[in-house]
């Protein structure tokens, strides 16, 4: 067949027993050009044999052959007949099978960064082709590992003398059923494990007798499980969370110090300067109590138990002992001669147990005087803050004669060329506090100065920048524009109908009015004639009851007296 340049996939068979789940293709990535697959031309042989992978994304070698794509790079493959003597060995005296790769199955689910070694989908494909290889059918999978359940313990906290186990299990194939059971505990998460018992496959409970065991807060269990069938396949679980075991008198072992965690700062360290010592203890797997306690011996011969409680104490980093994993430290000025010493450090946990000692060798030498290191902790390089924020600004620093308490320190913040004092010759700050303006300014220096009492300097500078939020865009002038008109047009239709109406007033010929003569009134009638009125109907203007026509809109009352023609 053909030996493809690479391929992209390993692409399943429906149906197939074990890729039928996978005919839509798996990421494959091969180890190396021309190592990614062997294209074949499945066989008989003896036998029946079936294609189950087949390639995809093929790419061809440069200089030929053309490789085609979904080519055989896997097969199954089951004998005519049985092989061997029935009763020997598991498979004695049935088909031989064979479930064959052309490719390599490491490169299945990865990329060429990432090996991905924890892949479900490349262990589901491996479980499959174990359990069709155990199989009766050579067409299904009939059988499959044991199942097992830890249902107690799940977490908590045990300070009782035994510890009840229980779990449930169930086998699966005709006629196959649960073999045993064993047990095992892990006291550090899972990183190593000891033997229980063994027990036999109809239990489903088991008292643990745990008084031998220390107390700690990272206990496991783990039973395994394996079925009678041929062959044997097996199953397990694990206690889902850890639990921790909290006798009485169940610590009895000081704490531990982690392998690598004794050093010395500076290294090598000068005498008659300032060194800072560091280790980190831990009591998890040794009681679980806190760490209440450390000390160190500067000294080439190891300690004697004796003297333990008599060394330089130490501190807890953190500010107090109050857990069973402690990052511990001393700083001080080593009175050591030059030449080669060691450091001897162990820890005490609450019940009063000292741990084994743990040393760190080193040579003291002759130093000269060196400037303060200083290493500002916020804010970030090119952090941005808002406008008129309140910026924190701190820092470590450290020397090698005095104390960091002692060391002076200088502080600044300069923005557009202008520089802020922020701190003075302050003795030991670590932090200043500084407002910023309610400015945009894209690049805002904090610089920091350290000087030890011989004045050597130490300096560190950080930048950063300050943002506002952005205005809002400019209104268009149509908005203003539509707003004028919204005003003025109604103003405009009052005034034009005012006018007009004035206009057609004015071009409205007079009426002459005739006036009878009439006698005149009575005495007496004159305030009853002068003061009768009525209202038009016209334009519902009140006029004098003696008038023919409206003063105001010329209307002619009926009825009234005519003008002589």
């Amino acid at each position: 067949m053909c030996d493809p340049l690479t391929i992209g996939q390993a692409k399943g068979v429906s149906s197939d027993p074990i890729s039928g789940s996978y005919a839509g293709g798996v990421l494959y990535t091969p180890h190396r050009d021309g190592g990614a697959d062997d294209q074949l031309s499945p066989s008989a042989a003896g036998g029946t044999t079936l294609t189950d992978w087949t390639d995809g994304l093929v790419q061809s070698p440069s200089g030929g052959p053309l490789c085609a794509q979904n080519q055989p790079i896997g097969l199954r493959w089951v004998s005519s007949s049985p092989n061997g003597t029935a009763g020997q060995g598991v498979w004695g005296g049935t088909p031989s099978r064979l479930a064959y790769f052309a490719f390599e199955v490491t490169g299945i689910d990865s990329t060429a960064t990432n090996l991905n070694p924890t892949s479900p989908t490349r262990a589901a494909i491996l479980d499959t082709a174990l359990r069709w290889l155990a199989s009766v059918s050579t067409a299904a999978l009939d059988r499959d590992h044991p199942d097992v359940n830890v249902t107690a313990p799940n977490g908590g906290v045990f300070s009782g003398p035994s510890i009840q186990l229980l779990w449930t299990a169930t086998a699966y194939g005709a006629g196959v059923a649960i073999s045993n059971f064993t047990l095992s505990f892990s006291e550090d998460g899972g990183v190593t494990w000891n033997p229980i018992v063994g027990l036999p496959g109809s239990a489903r409970s088991y008292m643990w007798d745990v008084n031998a065991l220390p107390n700690g807060p990272r206990y496991l269990v783990r039973i395994a499980t394996q079925d009678d069938g041929t062959p044997s396949l097996g199953g397990s679980d694990v206690t889902d969370g850890t639990f921790s075991l909290a006798r009485p008198g169940g610590d009895t072992e000081g704490p531990t110090l982690w392998a690598g965690s004794v050093r010395v700062s500076p290294r090598p360290p000068g005498t008659g300067y300032l060194a800072t010592f560091r280790a980190t203890a831990d009591d998890r797997t040794r009681g679980g109590s806190a760490v209440a306690a450390a000390e160190l011996f500067l000294q080439i011969a190891p300690p004697n138990p004796v003297d333990s409680g008599l060394g330089l104490p130490m501190g807890a980093v953190d500010g107090s002992f109050d857990g069973s994993v402690e990052n511990m430290s001393w700083l001080g000025r080593l009175t050591l001669p030059e030449g080669n010493t060691c450091v001897w450090v162990h820890a005490r946990d609450g019940p009063g147990n000292w741990g084994p000692f743990m040393a760190s060798c080193f040579v003291v030498i002759n130093a000269t005087n060196q400037p303060p290191t200083v290493s500002i902790v916020s804010p970030a390089q090119d952090q941005a803050f808002p406008a008129s924020s309140t910026i924190t600004f701190t820092w470590t620093m450290s020397d090698d004669l005095l104390y960091p308490a002692q060391l002076l320190v200088w502080a600044n913040v300069t923005m557009n060329n202008a520089t802020t004092p922020l701190l003075v010759a302050s003795s030991g700050a670590t932090s200043a506090v500084w407002t910023a303006p309610d400015l945009a300014v894209d690049r805002v220096v904090f610089h920091l100065d350290v000087v030890d009492s011989s004045g050597l300097r130490g300096s560190a500078e950080r930048t950063f920048s300050l943002t506002r939020e952005s205005p809002p865009p400019p209104r268009s002038p149509l908005v203003f524009i539509v707003a004028a008109l919204i005003v003025v047009v109604p103003i405009a239709f009052l005034l034009i109908g005012f006018l007009l109406d004035r206009r057609r007033k004015a071009k409205q010929p007079p009426r002459t009015m005739y006036v009878q003569s009439l006698p005149p009134p009575p005495i007496g009638a004159a305030l009853a004639s002068a003061s009768a009125t009525k209202v038009c109907p016209q334009c519902h203007t009140t006029v004098n009851a003696a008038d023919v026509t409206c003063f105001f809109c010329g209307h002619r009352f009926p009825g009234e007296a005519r003008p002589p023609m």
